[in-house]
């Protein structure tokens, strides 16, 4: 997910029932941010698979990107483009087979 980090605040003060106006520490901003990922990706791979434990799910990377490289993987890669608010979230699928 490509997230701007005015939404990333926003999503983890509603995630951890913090007050929006009270500004959180950027840990706890990106701790929410993994855990609404894995949510994501744990519902997405549940429906695209179905129920039987196929997959596994690791620990999300969260790395900043600059506006060009952002705009970069945007324009080369076949994204899903949510709408949060006045926001937009980006987001990059990529399903790999699991080994055994």
């Amino acid at each position: 997910m490509f997230m701007d980090p005015a939404l990333a605040a926003q999503i983890a003060s509603r995630i951890l029932g913090a007050d929006p106006n009270e500004p959180l520490l950027q840990e706890m901003i990106l701790d929410a941010g993994k855990e609404l990922l894995n949510v994501i990706c744990g519902q997405f791979l549940t429906m695209r698979f179905g129920p039987e434990p196929i997959f596994s799910l690791g620990v999300p990377r969260v790395f900043p990107l600059s506006a060009q490289a952002c705009n970069a993987l945007i324009s080369s890669s076949p994204i899903s483009l949510f709408k949060i608010g006045a926001h937009f979230l980006p987001a990059y699928v990529r399903v790999r087979q699991k080994t055994p």
